[in-house]
């Protein structure tokens, strides 16, 4: 089981990922202690409304789809909700009629009661395709109950609001897409924002689901714990709630030996960016010191490209790579150092091999391994896992792997579409049978040990560029220098690039940052962080 001080999923259900029975099943058991259905689905719709105004301008003309189940529900709430506060509210009604006596059915009547109005579909397609219509659609249609394709009505409207440049906030799940999978069921809404309600569901994480999802903001809306309904949480969502609480602090007696000193090996012959990336993060996340271990025939390129750092020339084989013997430099001085991270533009070469060896067996501190360190791992010799798992016997910190989807693929023997088909599984996989802490990058990244998984809500597409997984590896690698447990180090480090990438989106452009302005943001996501409150 894991020793993390993240929440366990028992603590609220907003902080855990449910799948769909399981929902099914904390909704049901919400509702038979004391909560009626329909009081739940109005609290559902206060919290999707005051989500709604924090994005939206003031007031903004809305179009609401709704459906004629719960999710439509939850959409005549909104639509009301928006309405007593002035604004210019649509409702287009897709679908059967709502059922006599059901939640949506009561909604759908105050909602006229309050003064509002209900378009006919067959004007559905007209009214999305308009440029000048609309400042945002609330997609209200269907929920993470759906398991089938959407019919012809539906969909043709999804289809034309697929093509516009309208803001679309999707509601619990976007319409079309499977909640357990991520897999679209046929015509999907493609949404600029996601307000799942209760929990989190898998499928916004997985598979196709990030790039239909769009930003995830989990909604608390007072469903009994996971525990007390006896629920199985599949893993926890990683959000600012989360993670702030383990940030560690700075005392005002604080100094450089206070902050962790990490040690970087990596960069060869036309790689050194790598490493410099890595140490500019690991500093830009508050490490007190950086060392930057690197083949000797490129130490001066790279102690100039980085003033801050320090640098330690390591065994070079005469082309720019470590060479044998390169772990001596390293045995007198491991001590100084808190964490050590292997891999950015280091190579394959034989030198590398030896060198993870000897880190694995005997670096006392925090190891994360990336890049080169990740290859050798899988492709090199069969003692680098024994050792890896001896390591874990004698020392509670655990080695943390950084892989995309590629290298998880050669960790494990497949090609990356079937790891990317199953993220999850091959994560849950890996961490049963390796004693490390796994953080799958990549659109949804996961983090996992032994007995526990987390889901990252950060991040965009602009961060799908050369450099964004040294910074990440040197952000790991300051966090895990000064945060225990290991998983918990990793689960900040996602979330903190993540969010670093999203504030460079936000104050660059959506695309075409570059990872070393991902970088220099990371102490404004940490200050950010600082002031959270719940």
């Amino acid at each position: 089981m894991s020793d993390s001080r993240l929440p366990t999923g028992t603590d609220r259900a907003s902080a855990c990922v449910l799948g769909r029975a399981a929902v099914r099943t904390l909704d049901r058991f919400t509702i038979d202690h004391g909560v009626e259905s329909i009081e739940l689905m109005e609290h559902a719709g206060i919290e999707l409304t005051a989500s709604i105004v924090r994005i939206a301008p003031d007031p903004a003309r809305v179009l609401v789809l709704a459906g004629s189940g719960n999710n439509g529900g939850d959409g005549y709430v909104i639509a009301r909700l928006l309405l007593e506060e002035k604004w210019d509210v649509t409702v287009l009604h897709l679908g059967r009629e709502p059922r006599e006596g059901g939640e949506c059915a009561i909604n759908r009547q105050r909602w006229l009661n309050t003064g509002g109005t209900i378009v006919d579909a067959q004007h559905g397609v007209s009214m999305v395709s308009d440029p000048d219509g609309f400042d945002l659609v609330v997609d209200a249609l269907f929920g993470t109950g759906l398991d089938r394709a959407i019919g012809d009505e539906a969909a043709e409207v999804i289809e034309a609001l697929n093509e516009t440049a309208i803001a679309v906030f999707s509601v619990d799940i976007p319409s079309g897409l499977d909640a357990d999978t991520g897999v679209p069921l046929g015509p999907c809404v493609r949404a600029d924002i996601t307000a799942t309600i209760g929990a989190a569901k898998p499928g916004l994480f997985v598979a196709a689901g990030p790039d239909w999802c769009g930003r995830v903001e989990v909604l608390d809306i007072g469903l009994a714990t996971p525990a007390s309904a006896a629920v199985e949480s599949i893993g926890t969502v990683l959000d600012a709630t989360a993670i702030y609480p383990l940030i560690p602090g700075l005392d005002r007696t604080a100094h450089k030996g206070t902050r962790g000193h990490v040690l970087i090996v990596g960069g060869s012959a036309g790689k050194s960016g790598a490493v410099v990336l890595a140490g500019r993060a690991a500093l830009r996340s508050g490490a007190g010191l950086v060392t930057l271990a690197v083949p000797s025939g490129i130490a001066g390129a790279v102690d100039a490209m980085l003033p801050e750092a320090m640098t330690l020339a390591l065994a070079d084989d005469g082309d720019g790579n470590l060479a044998e013997g390169a772990w001596q430099a390293i045995t007198t001085l491991d001590t100084i150092y808190d964490a050590l991270a292997i891999g950015p533009g280091l190579g394959t070469g034989e030198g590398t091999e030896l060198f993870v060896g000897e880190a694995i067996q005997h670096f006392a501190g925090a190891l994360v391994l990336d890049a080169d360190a990740l290859n050798v791992l899988a492709h090199g010799s069969p003692d680098l896992r024994t050792r890896l798992a001896r390591r874990r016997a004698r020392d509670h910190r655990r080695v943390i792997l950084t892989p995309h989807p590629g290298e998880m693929a050669r960790l494990v023997a497949t090609d990356t579409g079937s790891v990317q088909a199953d993220r999850i599984g091959v994560v849950d996989a890996f961490t049963k049978s390796h004693e490390a802490v796994l953080l799958l990058k990549g659109a949804g990244t996961l983090v996992g040990q032994n007995g526990a998984l987390a889901f990252n809500t950060s991040g965009n597409p602009g961060m799908a560029t050369a450099g964004m997984g040294d910074v990440l590896t040197g952000v790991t690698a300051a966090l895990s220098a000064r945060i225990e447990p290991s998983y918990d180090a990793a689960c900040v480090a996602a979330y903190v690039h993540g969010k670093a990438g999203d504030l460079a989106a936000t104050r660059i452009a959506t695309s075409g940052f570059l990872a070393s302005e991902v970088a220099d943001l990371l102490p404004s996501v940490f200050d950010w962080l600082s002031q959270w409150t719940t």
